[in-house]
């Protein structure tokens, strides 16, 4: 797994398992969670940590 910042609210990250990789963007603003409880989980997450994620799936569009 890898994580990125983009702002204090957003965060990104790159999931792996069974030869698969999904990205999660994790939005602040779409949170339950209030911005001090918000930060305090990104903050303390590491690489290795299995996580649970909800939400909806998405797909990026390509640029031509």
């Amino acid at each position: 797994m890898s994580k990125r910042s983009s702002s204090s609210k957003l965060f990104f990250y790159d999931l792996y398992g069974s030869d698969l990789k999904v990205q999660v963007m994790a939005d602040g603003s779409k949170s339950e969670l209030d911005e001090a409880e918000f930060s305090k989980l990104h903050a303390t997450t590491k690489r290795g940590d299995y996580v649970g994620v909800t939400g909806f799936p998405g797909k990026r569009r390509e640029e031509s």
